[in-house]
């Protein structure tokens, strides 16, 4: 029997209340095969207020030396908004709050150091980028559990190890036995995974 791996797009998971659609998207299509969720940022209610446009405005201010906080209180607002809808159980809502309330303060950090040097290395924008995902990941697993459906929060920032020096097939072979083993999760839990995952050799990212 094979794995479904399902794809939700910004807008599919940009609400809790969308979220919860997801989730039951998720559920259904649990009971015939395991599933795989596989996530991006959330959108914002215009497209400019995504959380991938919001975190690309936060980078260019603190490139430009101007203030970014204001992008970053708007990306915990929705966040935090959007887990008080999508999650009930306070025992579930406590540590992603927890957690998106850390990211937001890691991400701040970077953009600190970004705003004295005035430029944006592609990795630290990248490392930034991939917030939004991890952010939206969280809240997914947590809305999956907390309507019935055991899901497991699956990072997947680091599967590109440090040694890889070149996109050969060799290293598409490894990288899928790594994504594999990140993603093997216990009998009938759902992985939720970040789409945006990391760095490939030659400074591109995936």
């Amino acid at each position: 029997m094979g794995i479904v791996v399902q794809k939700f797009g910004g807008t599919s998971v940009g609400t809790g209340e969308r979220m919860i659609e997801v989730a039951k998207i998720i559920a259904d299509s649990r009971t015939s095969r395991p599933v795989i969720g596989v996530v991006s940022a959330m959108s914002g209610s215009t497209k400019s207020e995504g959380t991938t446009n919001l975190i690309l405005r936060a980078v260019e201010n603190a490139v430009q030396g101007l203030p970014f906080r204001k992008e970053l209180d708007k990306i915990k607002s929705h966040h935090l908004a959007s887990l008080d809808k999508a999650v009930g159980a306070t025992t579930l809502r406590q540590p992603v709050e927890i957690a998106i309330r850390d990211e937001l303060n890691r991400m701040a950090s970077l953009l600190k150091a970004i705003h004295v040097i005035r430029e944006s290395p592609v990795r630290s924008r990248d490392v930034l980028l991939g917030a939004g995902e991890r952010l939206s990941a969280r809240l997914l697993a947590a809305c999956l559990t907390d309507r019935g459906t055991p899901a497991v929060y699956t990072d997947l920032s680091d599967i590109v190890e440090e040694g890889e020096k070149a996109v050969d097939p060799g290293f598409f072979a490894r990288l899928q036995t790594r994504i594999a083993e990140a993603c093997a999760a216990p009998p009938d839990t759902v992985p939720v995974v970040t789409g945006y995952f990391g760095f490939v050799p030659g400074g591109r990212s995936e």
